[in-house]
Parts: C-alpha cells; sequence; structure tokens
C-alpha cells in the first residue's frame, strides 16, 4: 500500500476565482439597488444529485474541503465537512483505494466521531460529484474516515463488484501516522492501530432488555462486524414507500422482520435510476459479503447517538416498513432494488397461558434461510416470554411443523414435545427446534428450501417432571418384582418380557405413574447375553443418516422430552437393540435405568421370566 497526494491543480485555481468574481458581482449589484442591506452570504454549495457523478480518486488534493450527509435524529440528513487527508492506494482491497478525511459537524461533536451506523454517509466535493462513503474509522471514537471512493460503489449498479475479502484493519503508512497524530486527529497508538471498518448497528426487536445478551451473543457469532441493540419492530404487511431512501438518510437491510426484526442500519449512498429500475448504493463497506442476495430494504428513524467509549458511538434507529430487495452485498458496499419485495419464510407461532388462557400469535418474516434456526430460536423465545410475563421455571408444550421443498420433492417434520425447567424454561424449549432447522439447512445431501414454520404451544409457570424410580419385571404369577441391578435376570427366548416402568412426579405433586411394557425376546437367542436398558426423556441422538429422506424421518421420529424408551440389547447383535419401545406420557421423564438378562431357552426357563 502507499499514500499518494498533490498539489491544487491549476482549474482549481480558476475555479475559485469565478467564484469569488461572481460574489463581488451580486454583492455590489444589490447595494446598488438597495435590496440588500444585511452582509452578502457566500454562494450556496451545489444541491447534491441523488445519483451524482464520481469525483475520480486521481483528481484529489491534501487538504481538498468536501461536505458530507448524514443522519443524526429523525431522518433527514445533516451537514458535516470533510477534509481531505490522504488516499492509500489499495487500502481496501486490491485495485480498491481507500480515501482518509477528517470529517466534523457539531453533531460529530457530541458523539464524540465518526458513530457506527454512519457507513455509507455519502461525502461530495464542492462542484456536486461524488467521493464516496464514510465506511471505516481510525481510532474509537475518531474523526478520520475512511471513504469508500464513489467510482467503485457506483460498479454496484451494472456488475456484481469485486470478490476479493475486504481489509478488516487498514495500516497507515508511517508519513500519514505523524500527520494525524501531529494534527490532533489521533493519538499515536491510534494512528499504530490503522483504519477499521465501521460496525453496523444490528437493530433487534422482540426480545427484552434481560434477553438481550443471551440474544447478541448468538447474532453476533453469525452476523460479525455487528453491534446488537435493543430496536423496534419492521412491521409486516405495512409497506413503505421508496421514496423514503435518500442520499445521507438512513438505510436499514433486514435478516428479519415482524416480531423479530434483525436489521442492520447504515446511510444511503446514492440513488440512481438504471435502466428503468430505482437502486439505492449504501454502507460502502458489505453487510455479509453474500454477494448476490435478498434481504429486505427499509426506511429507518433514527432515535439518537449512543455514546460508548469502549466499543464507540453508534446509532440507535427503529426500521420501517419494506421499500425493496438488497440483491447485492458486496466489496464495495450493498445495493437495494427499490420497489420489490423479496421471497421470505413466514414464521407464525401461537402461543397460550396455561394460567389464565391468554394467548398471542406473532408473525416474523425471515430473507435469508441460513439465519432461519438463530431467528426462529429467537421468535419463538420472544413469543413465551411475552405470554408467560415472566422470565423462570416451569414447563413448556409445543408443536412445531416445518414444511418445504428438497429437488422437487416437498417435505415435512412434525413434532410435539414438552419442556421442564426449574429455571428458564423459555430458553430451553428452543435447542430442539434449532438443531432441526439448522439440521435440514446445512445437510449435505441435497439442496432444501424451507418454506414456513408453524409453531404451537402452551407454557405454565408450574414445574413439573416425571423420574424413573424403579423398573419391575413382570412374574407368571402377574406379580412385578424390581430388576436386580448385577444379578442377570433369566429371559425366555421367544417370549414377551414384561416391564412396569415407575414414574415419580417431581416433589410428589400427584400420583405415581405406572408405565407397563413389553420387549420380544428374538427366539433365535438362547444362550446369549445382554441387557434391558430403560431411559427417561431423549436420551441420546439417533445416528448418521444416510440421506434426505432418512434424516427427516429421523427427525419425525425422534424421542422426546414427555416420553421413555424401553430396550433389549445383546451381545450378539451390539450396533443396535434388538427390541424397542416407546411410550409417551403427559409430563417430561428424566431418569435412566438398566439391568442385565440372559436368554434363555422354554425348557430351562424359571419362575423370572
Amino acid at each position: 500500500m502507499s499514500i499518494h497526494e498533490g498539489s491544487t491543480p491549476r482549474r482549481m485555481h480558476r475555479r475559485r476565482a469565478v467564484l469569488v468574481a461572481a460574489a463581488a458581482l451580486l454583492v455590489s449589484s444589490a447595494l446598488a439597488t438597495g435590496v440588500a442591506e444585511a452582509a452578502p452570504q457566500p454562494p450556496r454549495p451545489p444541491r447534491f444529485q441523488p445519483c451524482p457523478d464520481p469525483f475520480p480518486v486521481s483528481d484529489l488534493t491534501d487538504g481538498m474541503r468536501g461536505t458530507g450527509l448524514t443522519v443524526e435524529r429523525g431522518t433527514r440528513p445533516d451537514r458535516f465537512s470533510a477534509t481531505m487527508v490522504g488516499v492509500i492506494d489499495d487500502g481496501i482491497a486490491p485495485d480498491l483505494d481507500m480515501i482518509l478525511m477528517e470529517v466534523d459537524s457539531p453533531a460529530l461533536q457530541r458523539a464524540g466521531g465518526v458513530w457506527a451506523g454512519m457507513s455509507g454517509s455519502p461525502v461530495y466535493a464542492r462542484d456536486g460529484r461524488l467521493i464516496g462513503s464514510v465506511s471505516y474509522i481510525l481510532g474509537i471514537p475518531g474523526t478520520v474516515a475512511g471513504i469508500t471512493p464513489a467510482a467503485d460503489m457506483m460498479q454496484l449498479l451494472n456488475r456484481p463488484g469485486p470478490a476479493a475479502e475486504p481489509a478488516e484493519t487498514v495500516a497507515l503508512p508511517t508519513a500519514l501516522q505523524e500527520e494525524v497524530v501531529d494534527s490532533g486527529a489521533a493519538t499515536a497508538a491510534e494512528a499504530a492501530a490503522g483504519m477499521q471498518r465501521l460496525p453496523v448497528p444490528l437493530g433487534v426487536s422482540g426480545v427484552s432488555q434481560a434477553r438481550l445478551d443471551q440474544v447478541a451473543e448468538r447474532l453476533e457469532e453469525e452476523v460479525p462486524g455487528t453491534r446488537v441493540y435493543a430496536a423496534g419492530a419492521a412491521p409486516v404487511g405495512q409497506p413503505g414507500s421508496p421514496s423514503q431512501i435518500v442520499p445521507g438518510g438512513n438505510f436499514a437491510a433486514a435478516i428479519s422482520y415482524g416480531d423479530i426484526t434483525a436489521a442492520g442500519i447504515g446511510t444511503t449512498t446514492a440513488v440512481c435510476q438504471v435502466g428503468g429500475n430505482q437502486f439505492a448504493l449504501a454502507f460502502g463497506h458489505p453487510f455479509l459479503q453474500l454477494g448476490a442476495t435478498s434481504m429486505s430494504v427499509h426506511p429507518a428513524t433514527a432515535l439518537f447517538i449512543q455514546p460508548d467509549n469502549v466499543f464507540g458511538p453508534f446509532k440507535v434507529a427503529n426500521p420501517g416498513g419494506v421499500v425493496g430487495t438488497l440483491d447485492q452485498d458486496r466489496l464495495a458496499g450493498i445495493r437495494g432494488l427499490l420497489g420489490p419485495t423479496p421471497p421470505a419464510i413466514t414464521l407464525h407461532s401461537t402461543i397460550t397461558s396455561v394460567e389464565d388462557g391468554t394467548s398471542r400469535q406473532g408473525t416474523t418474516r425471515v430473507n435469508l434461510q441460513q439465519l432461519l434456526p438463530n431467528i426462529t430460536f429467537n421468535h419463538l423465545l420472544a413469543n413465551l416470554d411475552r405470554v408467560a410475563d415472566r422470565i423462570g421455571g416451569g414447563t413448556v408444550g409445543l408443536r412445531w411443523v416445518v414444511t418445504g421443498t428438497a429437488g422437487s420433492q416437498p417435505f415435512s417434520v412434525d413434532v410435539s414435545n414438552r419442556y421442564a425447567n426449574p429455571e428458564d424454561v423459555s430458553f430451553l424449549s428452543g435447542d430442539d427446534l434449532l438443531a432441526a432447522l439448522t439440521a435440514i439447512d446445512e445437510n449435505r445431501f441435497q439442496e432444501a428450501t424451507i418454506t414456513g414454520v408453524e409453531l404451537t404451544g402452551e407454557i405454565s409457570s408450574t414445574y413439573t417432571q416425571y423420574s424413573l424410580d424403579e423398573v419391575q419385571v413382570l412374574q407368571p404369577d402377574g406379580s412385578y418384582v424390581p430388576a436386580p441391578a448385577d444379578e442377570p435376570v433369566p429371559v425366555v427366548a421367544g417370549s414377551e418380557l414384561g416391564l412396569r416402568l415407575v414414574l415419580v412426579p417431581y416433589r410428589n405433586p400427584g400420583a405415581v405413574r405406572n408405565v407397563d411394557v413389553s420387549l420380544a425376546v428374538p427366539a433365535d437367542a438362547a444362550g446369549d447375553v445382554g441387557s434391558v436398558q430403560v431411559t427417561g426423556g431423549a436420551g441420546s441422538p439417533a445416528g448418521e443418516p444416510g440421506s434426505f429422506d432418512e434424516l427427516i424421518d429421523q427427525l419425525n421420529n425422534q424421542a422426546t422430552n414427555n416420553s421413555v424408551t424401553a430396550s433389549l440389547n445383546l451381545s450378539s447383535q451390539p450396533a443396535s437393540p434388538v427390541a424397542s419401545v416407546r411410550e409417551v406420557v403427559d409430563q417430561v421423564v428424566a431418569g435412566d435405568s438398566s439391568f442385565p438378562v440372559e436368554v434363555v431357552a422354554p425348557a430351562a426357563s424359571g419362575s423370572g421370566a
């Protein structure tokens, strides 16, 4: 990388001379006619066009001044000043330079420097051409901004753009480090650390402040370079107007919207008409760098700039209705096609309180399937918390139906399960659903498209659960005796081994539940030895599926938490049980038990079989 600076071109001297002469002529004319008595005002800069011509990087000069637009509060862009510092050749990526400018305004002074959410803020030359967008920062907080050149952003209008990985940190040449330190714009340590990409404030709705840290941790792992904060929901079924997307105005790119809105907040750089379509360019750096993509575009209303001396100030904003489709997420910025809305996965839930019968329906539209598991988990968590109106222990009954297509064939997963936890039952209830959705999306067999997720559940603040207390063996006289722990139980080849599974309620608030089952003993197993295993709840996961259909079958037939499973295992067939039976009960079952067996021929049978 290298930095280049230059002297002011002669044409700039001529332009200034013309402007001064024109101003003097206007003042003298006004005085002569007696129209203006106040002090003369400087000529206004040209009105910035929605899609201005890009200013060539090669024509930038040291100390050159420009004007930027961004929103501190509300929706109306305010101006800030920008002064040219230098250019780092290939600073963002090969063939993609980084322009350095020092920025200032009353809003920036209040915030202490550039804030997260300014990404995409356009910076114009005095003649109205677009220099680029604020996208990087030196120091936290800081006033030296890294500008993505306008010409590179404009490439997004006609072609996908560069595919290289963007630089997360850009080192400053020694001479430039000394210059910014001498000017007071940065400390020596900040200059040595280099330029960093501005983080994207990720507004998330639907979760309480008590849950925000838990949700943020999961989302920030999947959406790196973001800063999660609590925001309002972007509405479902209430589209906004594309006219709300303006240069210097707020721009939201949403992973999902509705109950769980997850939207990256930045700034619109330019709005251009191309071939009858209206496109908006924003951010000046990637959001998720997905390349061709499909997310929703929303306007937003800025509430305030949140100071933060550790991570840097960031914009807090509420996104509005959908106004278009984000179809490009590239190195030099993001592109939104204004007007058409993207296809999305509909996530719907109905949760009812066992205590008072109150019920709530929630809807979230998810744009990216790879983030569907995480968004679905948060959606379920939010609705459970809202209906329960508390965070704590209890019991949840939940059914989920996932529909989609794999190849040209439809598939569905329909699971009913129960959850019980003495500390936080809502958070626990989403783990199995998250795992199932992840297994479908990441399966190794074929492309699978999820089209919808329907959740139905009930929540109670009462923690109820069975414990597997004892396993009893059926005797010839019809009685049951406890299975011994060490001595093998003789079982007759070709017979049915009867068992009674004794389930005791947690803290004994109800009656003991007996579950009677029987296991078929193979007729050819005489002389074999093994064991009977009884497991409460889900138990060990199924083995690795061999096909997509087998994966769906496993998901549909997995053991649930409110089930108890008895299996007969023999040493001659160690890979899987020779017999297994499962019974579903009304509460979650915990615990397991086992006892040894020996298979005997019918003639040698004793009273224990």
